[in-house]
């Protein structure tokens, strides 16, 4: 079982907002670019969810060594954090490319014609600042982009007359745009049916993982397969992918019980390695360790939220993180832990604490006191080399 010591709190300098933001190179979204850097970083997506309409957003970087945070990109869009983490709109880890150098965003509603409800999408370059709307006014609305590993190619969900109307991939240049799968009403209309929900790529950029009405699935960008798993999701934020086998861990459930289940895409039947009866709590955002076996997932429970980390045939352990836990992600070393931590009122803040005997529980970020009431929705950790 792992140990942690006695939360050990060190607080940080307050974060100031960038004070000479780059030009409007897209109108509307406003980057204040972080040059070359490098080092381990926490991004965090921050909202201010409207009664009705768009969204103010903003995303900061912060070191997890201590140093100062800085916010990288403000804009308003339709959907940025989807006034929540479980509906897999902002979802900072599938939006960033995997270099950490760019960003796909959905883009401002004043770019896209007065015929589009919002749902389009800008590329932000990260370091130079540079952005580039890679949606055309005539394309489909455009929601929960995931960068290809390489780079090179972006997926999203389709959307249109208030439904979703499937998956689509197009080149990270905007060029290339095609339907990969579509949804829509069952063939008899006795229900919904089809592909959307857009969670990532697989780690060779073969397939789209996407979180379905039938269950958790995966496309062949290629010969257009789909491989279900037969496993729904406890949100949409609920799995994890890497390269090396088991591939997939997923927080799943169905009526009778809460399971964090590991499978192949070419093996898909579900092995759980964490399991409780639904009802009184449930399991989410299952999330692989960079570096072994390791698997860390939150529990929400009657008194509470927490986190806790299991490992393939092994008990799981809770991790000692004070605050209260909403969202977690791995350190890039793999031996700590970052997290949301939102506890009623009291200011959100990012926090990282680490699972061995030289761990401590401290503040990464909080959001400037500002009054606006920015909602921390998601956050993302990067190791730049």
């Amino acid at each position: 079982m792992l140990a942690a010591l006695a939360p050990v709190v060190a607080c940080i300098a307050e974060p100031i907002p960038s004070p000479s933001p780059s030009p409007l190179v897209v109108p509307g979204i406003e980057v204040s670019p972080l040059g070359e850097i490098h080092g381990d970083y926490v991004f965090v997506l921050a909202v201010k969810p409207p009664p009705t309409g768009p969204e103010e957003g903003e995303i900061w970087a912060a070191p997890l060594d201590g140093g100062t945070a800085k916010r990288v990109v403000r804009w308003t869009a339709w959907a940025i954090g989807g006034y929540g983490v479980h509906q897999g709109f902002g979802v900072l880890a599938r939006q960033l490319s995997s270099d950490g150098r760019r960003l796909v965003i959905p883009a401002p509603p004043s770019l896209l014609g007065p015929a589009r409800l919002g749902g389009g999408l800008a590329v932000v370059d990260l370091v130079t600042g540079a952005a580039r709307v890679v949606s055309s006014p005539d394309g489909p609305d455009s929601f929960r982009p995931a960068w290809s590993p390489d780079g090179t190619r972006i997926a999203f969900d389709r959307y249109a007359n208030t439904f979703w109307i499937g998956i689509s991939v197009m080149n990270a240049d905007g060029t290339g745009l095609h339907p990969l799968c579509d949804a829509g009403f069952a063939p008899d209309r006795s229900g919904f049916a089809g592909c959307y929900g857009v969670d990532g790529w697989t780690s060779d950029g073969r397939g789209v993982r996407f979180y379905e009405i039938g269950g958790y699935a995966v496309i062949d960008v290629e010969t257009r397969t789909i491989t279900r798993f037969d496993q729904a999701g406890t949100s949409m934020v609920a799995a994890s992918w890497r390269a090396r086998r088991p591939q997939l861990v997923g927080a799943f459930f169905d009526r009778a019980e809460q399971r964090i289940v590991v499978a192949d895409a070419d093996s898909p039947a579900p092995l759980a390695i964490a399991r409780r009866a639904t009802g009184g709590g449930a399991f989410f955002e299952a999330r692989w360790n960079p570096l072994d076996d390791r698997v860390l997932f939150r529990e929400q429970t009657g008194a509470g939220d927490r986190l806790l980390v299991t490992v393939l045939g092994g008990a799981a352990s809770p991790v000692q993180a004070g605050g209260c836990p909403v969202r977690g992600e791995w350190h890039p070393a793999g031996d700590a832990v970052v997290f949301i931590s939102a506890c009623p009122g009291a200011a959100p803040t990012v926090r990282t604490v680490g699972l061995d005997r030289q761990g401590s529980d401290r503040s990464v970020f909080t959001p400037p006191a500002d009054g606006r009431g920015l909602r921390l929705i998601d956050l993302a950790v990067v190791r730049y080399r």
